[in-house]
């Protein structure tokens, strides 16, 4: 999964130059931080997507193999 990052201290900072209270600031890139924990990247939704499809097509197979067979199995009751 890719990793958002960004520099805590720096937003700290520039936060303070423009006049915000350290304790605010800092108040202030916690709660950025916090929501950051929660985003996902779009390469990694695409990588599980990318699993899912290559699932249901594998169920696909079985279903369409299951399917072939119990007509086969049907056929040979049916015309014997």
């Amino acid at each position: 999964m890719s990793i958002i990052t960004f520099d805590k201290l720096e937003l700290t900072d520039i936060l303070k130059k423009t006049n915000i209270p350290p304790e605010q600031a800092e108040a202030i890139v916690r709660a950025i931080a916090k929501a950051h924990d929660g985003i996902v990247s779009k390469d990694y939704l695409d990588y599980k997507i990318d699993k899912v499809d290559i699932k249901i097509t594998f169920l696909q197979w079985i279903l369409a193999i299951n399917t072939a067979a119990l007509l086969a199995l049907v056929g040979k009751f049916l015309f014997s």
